[in-house]
């Protein structure tokens, strides 16, 4: 029996029609290599997520023991030298454990804090080194630490080794201290007219700094 004749509308092409039959032919064709496909990228997900879940649980649980140290220095139920003590010991094995964290070189300061408050300078420097050379000190709190370590040589009479790190305190942010600090090390060294060049200029060019008070009633005793 003869067919009708295919009209011109019948001829055309719909381009999503043909899109979605290559597709299907294309699907089936390299299913096994699409599922394979699938997989891995399923399988990259859930890694991504596990670490993402671990990455903050172990943040949040070094965190946790970070603060069992702190309350542990804060008590108040045992005398001065038993807090200190079980303190250290809550500090140094938290840094053993947790040497890698950023919360290490706060471990670290509280360590170096507590051995110069039992004049023991030589453990004191340990632990300000290890806050300054740690890779995830924060730039202020390596100045704090080196402002520590400057203060442990100069009373040690170290005077060279404070004054290079005294020197190293530049900036809106602690030319201040770095000037004072500098004079009271000249003082020690009998340098007076250092010190007290250094004096003034704390209390010309910081003036709104609440060490410029301290300089000016410094200098009275500067002769």
């Amino acid at each position: 029996m003869a067919h009708d004749a295919l009209t011109k509308d019948e001829l055309r092409h719909d381009p999503v029609q043909d899109w979605l039959f290559h597709g299907v032919d294309y699907a089936h064709r390299h299913r096994k290599k699409l599922i394979w496909i699938g997989s891995a990228l399923l399988a990259l997900i859930v890694a991504g997520l596990a670490y993402y879940a671990n990455a903050r649980y172990q943040t949040e649980h070094v965190a946790a023991r970070f603060n069992e140290a702190e309350a542990v220095l804060f008590e108040t139920n045992k005398s001065e030298a038993d807090r200190l003590a079980k303190a250290r010991e809550s500090f140094k094995s938290f840094v053993a454990e947790y040497g890698d964290s950023n919360l290490a070189p706060y471990g670290w300061m509280r360590l170096g804090a507590m051995a110069a408050a039992r004049n023991n300078s030589d453990e004191a420097e340990q632990a300000y080194r290890h806050v300054i050379d740690h890779g995830a000190t924060t730039p202020p709190l390596r100045t704090i630490a080196r402002t520590a370590l400057a203060k442990l040589y100069e009373d040690r009479g170290e005077w060279e080794r404070s004054v290079e790190l005294y020197s190293a305190l530049t900036g809106d942010l602690y030319g201040d201290l770095a000037e004072f600090s500098l004079a009271r090390v000249a003082l020690a060294g009998r340098k007076v007219d250092e010190a007290r060049s250094r004096l003034e200029a704390v209390q010309q060019q910081y003036p709104q700094s609440s060490l410029a008070a301290l300089a000016r009633d410094t200098l009275y005793f500067v002769h």
